[in-house]
């Protein structure tokens, strides 16, 4: 056509053409990219500040611009508004979340129960004894809980797998160290622990003497003496006693320690003792002893005594020897006298119980008769015994 240059266009000419169109569509696909990812952004902080904590301070607000409107991205009142996100009133507002005065008042915090009072019974625990772990004085709850107690025990200072209250005898022995502790529990918190202690044993208590006679009372030679226990030894711990036995000759210690000397080794004019010490297995009592001597020939007797009844101004009666018993043959033996009453109302004599040398008034009636009698005592043998009567007016 007329005007209208036709050429054919070159390659390279096409190729910068392509270029340029290529250049225009990759700038503008950036910009939309760009303008959408600031929308994007925009939304994601917008959401954030709505959707924060109360308590927490306002988020920072971002402006999001329309593509190409300067004024419209950088209004305060749509997206930066503190009245929308930041506003204290809704999201920060203390009288909603954090006012005191709404929440309601926390309960008062538990108080622990205060520590028992412990102690072991018996005190005095020997080896047959079961050991028994006492609350003394309960614990006590300021809260009035209900309590409930928990027991341990240690034995020399290493706790035991025993957790009831009692320990039985069959697990102690002698000289062992046994603790309990006691800890109160009221459902939330333990109390202080409560504790005592005891050695087996230490404190125990000695048997007391026992009763002794040697038979026979009238020895003679060539014949066994025995130590005999007329009355056995107590212990207050109610431990098993036992005996050990020593004999005396002439009062020389022998190397005899059983309960019996052999009839052969019983001679004529000797003094045998015999001397017993009670003990339990921890501690030793006090001693017992009783001697009989072996007398050759014919054993004499005490004569009798003389007695008279008084009565005194009181109207007690006194029972008084006048003239003491003698052992022919011996003036020095020690004579001893074992006194015996009897009174007669008019049905005949009754003995009493009396068996001292003195009847007090109260027991007297008129009208009564009463007897004394003295028997004498060498040690060995009894003699005939004085007697008297007194008739009360």
């Amino acid at each position: 056509m007329t005007g209208v240059n036709h050429y054919p266009q070159r390659a390279s000419d096409r190729l910068a053409s392509t270029r340029g169109y290529n250049g225009i569509f990759e700038e503008n696909g950036i910009r939309r990219y760009s303008f959408i990812l600031t929308v994007l952004t925009c939304a994601l902080v917008l959401l954030t500040a709505l959707s924060g904590c109360q308590d927490e301070p306002p988020q920072p607000v971002f402006d999001c611009p329309e593509p190409g409107d300067d004024d419209d991205t950088g209004d305060d009142d749509d997206t930066g508004d503190n009245d929308d996100t930041g506003d204290d009133d809704d999201s920060g507002d203390d009288d909603d979340s954090g006012d005191d005065d709404d929440s309601s008042p926390q309960p008062p915090g538990n108080s622990p129960p205060t520590a028992p009072t412990v102690q072991l019974v018996p005190a005095n625990a020997g080896e047959q004894d079961d050991l028994h772990c006492s609350i003394a004085i309960a614990a006590s709850d300021a809260d009035d809980d209900r309590l409930s107690y928990r027991f341990s025990w240690l034995l020399d200072g290493i706790e035991t797998a025993r957790k009831e209250s009692m320990v039985p005898a069959s697990e102690t022995t002698f000289g062992g160290n046994w603790s309990c502790e006691v800890t109160a529990n009221d459902g939330k918190a333990d109390s202080p622990t409560g504790s005592a202690s005891v050695t087996i044993g230490t404190l125990n208590m000695p048997p007391t003497a026992p009763g002794l006679i040697i038979e026979p009372a009238n020895a003679e030679a060539e014949a066994p003496l025995y130590c005999l226990i007329d009355q056995a030894s107590e212990d207050a711990d109610g431990d098993e006693v036992y005996y050990s036995y020593l004999w005396e000759l002439n009062d020389v210690p022998t190397d005899h320690t059983t309960s019996m000397i052999d009839g052969p080794l019983v001679l004529d004019g000797d003094c045998w003792t015999c001397v017993v010490v009670p003990y339990d297995n921890h501690s030793v009592g006090p001693t017992a002893a009783d001697s009989v001597c072996v007398m050759s020939g014919a054993i004499i007797s005490p004569t009798a005594p003389t007695v008279e009844i008084f009565m005194d101004a009181s109207g007690s009666l006194e029972c008084v020897i006048t003239v003491a018993s003698e052992l022919p043959g011996d003036p020095a033996a020690i004579i001893t006298y074992l006194f015996a009453w009897e009174v007669d109302a008019g049905n005949g004599p009754t003995s009493t119980t009396i068996d001292i040398s003195e009847v007090e008034s109260s027991l007297t009636n008129p009208g009564e008769t009463w007897t004394c009698s003295a028997t004498p005592y060498d040690g060995v043998t009894f003699g005939d015994p004085g007697e008297d009567s007194y008739s009360i007016p």
